[in-house]
């Protein structure tokens, strides 16, 4: 049973880089030229900075100080006024379980961009992750799964970057989804959402146990064979027989996992 959905901000529910990312990328790029950033480094910054952000593109590429504070002045100054959610984005309020944003950024910034947003009443707690790594995303979720007391095979987590929030996902046994409205990283995830239109995962929870098999082939009929689906049981031996699943993973009393 899925008891908690980790949800990422930026190209997950709003076009981060076609509202905002590739205009502020030109701006601080044009800025850092002028005080020595090299041809070497800008394309490096044009390839990394989306799917990692300033600081992590900074510490690799090991930039001065000074064009640190120039990258930071530019991402910090960039105007919000105008961002929109994607039109899907509402559908977040029809899932029952809790829901938590983690989101990547300064908190300044971040929280101005859920402000106008409007998004903040969807979920049941907000995080800004400063860093924005797989290890800091690491940590949160580990924080997140002893706080709301539920096992990594009970979380799913839905984001756009692969090196970060669906890395940690993996290495911690969650389900991950990864969200591709923009042609970034395809990583390892268990699943993959290419559009805002596109309804890939269709989440049956323990179907078996409130209804006979009859009733079951019925409801199993009427879903669309191409979307993904997640079908949550305690009754492993009937599945298989009604059903053809990809994989099907059991969990143990003790909370080892088999397939």
């Amino acid at each position: 049973m899925i008891k908690l959905l980790i949800f990422d901000m930026d190209n997950t529910l709003f076009d981060t880089y076609g509202q905002l990312g590739v205009h502020v990328l030109d701006r601080m790029i044009e800025k850092m030229k002028k005080h020595g950033l090299t041809s070497k480094q800008e394309g490096v910054m044009r390839e990394k900075y989306m799917t990692t952000g300033f600081r992590t593109v900074a510490n690799m590429l090991k930039l001065s100080e000074e064009l640190k504070e120039i990258g930071k002045s530019t991402y910090k100054d960039m105007d919000l006024s105008r961002i929109k959610p994607f039109d899907d984005v509402d559908l977040i309020k029809e899932f029952k379980q809790k829901k938590i944003l983690v989101t990547s950024g300064t908190e300044k910034v971040q929280n101005e961009k859920i402000r106008i947003l409007g998004i903040a009443p969807l979920f049941d707690e907000i995080i800004v992750d400063l860093y924005g790594s797989s290890e800091s995303r690491d940590k949160i979720f580990r924080e997140l799964l002893e706080k709301y007391e539920v096992k990594p095979e009970e979380v799913m987590v839905l984001g756009d970057n692969a090196e970060a929030e669906i890395a940690a996902g993996n290495n911690l046994g969650m389900i991950t989804v990864q969200i591709l409205r923009r042609p970034f990283l395809k990583g390892k995830a268990d699943y993959y959402v290419k559009t805002k239109n596109e309804v890939p995962i269709q989440l049956i929870d323990d179907i078996l146990l409130e209804l006979d098999m009859k009733n079951m082939e019925k409801v199993l009929n009427l879903l669309n064979r191409d979307d993904q689906k997640i079908i949550t049981t305690t009754e492993r031996t009937k599945l298989p027989e009604i059903f053809s699943c990809d994989r099907v993973f059991h969990v143990t009393k003790k909370g080892h996992i088999s397939w």
